[in-house]
């Protein structure tokens, strides 16, 4: 299947209709739906409508799914679980995030669960689909804001379909940051990587993956190993900001939707759990996004979201949604560069610490390539550590060589945890910019 052009699945009624979610279901059946208001926020009242296929998109029926004239229902998403349940989750302004349910193919609809017996109203926002397990777990992000600025990711679990959730585990709660919304997605196991490291691999139980987004900056990933209890913040930035971002796993690579920088839809994909990414394919230079994939069959995947030509809060304002199907083949290849550090000091007879993590699919060759901004006559020492264990590569540089020189080296295990750089020049500081390029 080739790269499909936009389908248009809202009609151009003139509402704000935004924040899609998609399912391709067990029986073959496409299930979009979105928020249908007048403003990008608190716009009440705001439905829930969505557009059925049943016929690999050729055809849709529009459908209305939730028609409450006393709340805006939005982020809307969906998930099935091995038991064909299908859910449709989405967070009401002002309140907490609900979850309806279907057990016949989405024909109907009927209420699940309600946060708001667990947490006061219009203080815990939840983001994303419900994520399954191997073992029948599903985990739902939510996001905490206080008064102090500071926004606060969590996951609850349930292990009953839904019908009861756990308290919330907290993912990353860092004072005054604005981080709020996490795509959440699981890996089975993976036996090529490091067993020592992360010892729930070795059992076969896999891992939960996140990427959450800051208000600014790139965005990074968190991951848990003991399903959902505790979690791990990568020292490393994503490379990009996905806004209101989804991510599934499916044929051993993870594919991203997001909003970019700019404010438009896009997609990236990555063939190493996430320390690597293609470029983006950007799917609309339309301000939009709050995208939702699906895996369709070997190598077809396909997007909704939405696009908004005239602004966020403004009575008045439309926006569309749009559906798309992807061809893996014809997305961008990911590019093997890992960006350490950019513009760091190393002052004279002193030594830098890097503290970033880089986790292979496999044990590669690493090429660093170090550039400064002055001549070397002396010994410039460069320390890596892999899961602790570390080897140190001296390098003299002659009067003659200015500013550039590589190493290559072979990784001990998968993963990289620190690099240390000496500057054993007595007369001056230096600014490096280094890179990490995976060799083979």
């Amino acid at each position: 299947m080739k790269m499909s052009k936009d389908i248009l699945l809202s009609a151009n009624d003139g509402k704000y209709n935004s924040f899609p979610g998609m399912l391709f279901t067990k029986e073959k059946r496409l299930i979009t739906a979105w928020r249908s208001g007048d403003l990008h926020v608190e716009s009440i009242p705001a439905y829930i409508k969505g557009a059925y296929s049943d016929d690999m998109g050729k055809t849709w029926q529009l459908k209305d799914l939730l028609m409450d004239e006393t709340i805006d229902a939005r982020d809307i998403r969906f998930s099935q679980s091995r038991t064909g349940r299908i859910f449709m989750t989405y967070q009401v302004s002002n309140a907490a995030p609900k979850i309806r349910y279907s057990d016949d193919n989405g024909d109907t609809w009927n209420e699940l669960f309600d946060f708001s017996t667990m947490f006061e109203p219009d203080t815990h926002f939840g983001f994303g689909k419900l994520v399954e397990d191997n073992q029948g777990g599903l985990y739902y992000g939510i996001y905490q804001y206080d008064v102090a600025g500071t926004y606060t990711q969590k996951v609850v679990r349930s292990y009953d379909d839904g019908v009861t959730w756990s308290q919330p585990f907290i993912v990353n709660n860092e004072t005054g940051k604005y981080n709020c919304e996490m795509a959440l997605t699981f890996i089975p196991n993976q036996s090529n990587l490091s067993e020592e490291r992360n010892p729930a691999i070795s059992t076969g139980e896999g891992f939960l993956i996140g990427v959450i987004r800051p208000h600014s900056g790139d965005s990074f990933i968190v991951t848990s190993f003991d399903r959902g209890g505790t979690w791990t913040k990568s020292d490393t930035p994503l490379g990009f900001t996905a806004h209101g971002a989804d991510m599934i796993y499916s044929e051993g690579k993870l594919i991203i939707s997001y909003r970019d920088a700019g404010g438009s839809p896009a997609v990236r994909i990555s063939d190493d759990l996430g320390f690597t990414w293609s470029d983006a394919l950007v799917l609309s230079e339309a301000r939009g996004g709050y995208s939702q994939l699906a895996h369709i069959g070997t190598g077809v995947y396909a997007v909704t979201y939405y696009t908004d030509e005239g602004g966020f809060s403004t009575l008045g304002d439309e926006a569309d949604v749009f559906f798309r199907f992807l061809n893996i083949d014809e997305m961008p290849k990911v590019n093997k560069i890992w960006r350490f550090l950019t513009d760091q000091s190393v002052a004279a007879s002193s030594n830098v610490l890097v503290k970033r993590s880089m986790r292979l699919d496999r044990y590669s060759k690493i090429k660093l390539f170090l550039k400064s901004d002055a001549i070397h006559k002396k010994t410039i020492q460069i320390n890596w550590s892999f899961d602790g264990v570390t080897t140190a590569f001296s390098e003299t540089l002659s009067e003659e060589v200015t500013d550039n020189f590589n190493l290559t080296l072979e990784a001990k295990a998968p993963f990289i945890t620190q690099i240390r750089i000496y500057n054993s020049d007595s007369e001056s500081s230096h600014v490096f910019n280094f890179r990490v390029h995976l060799v083979s």
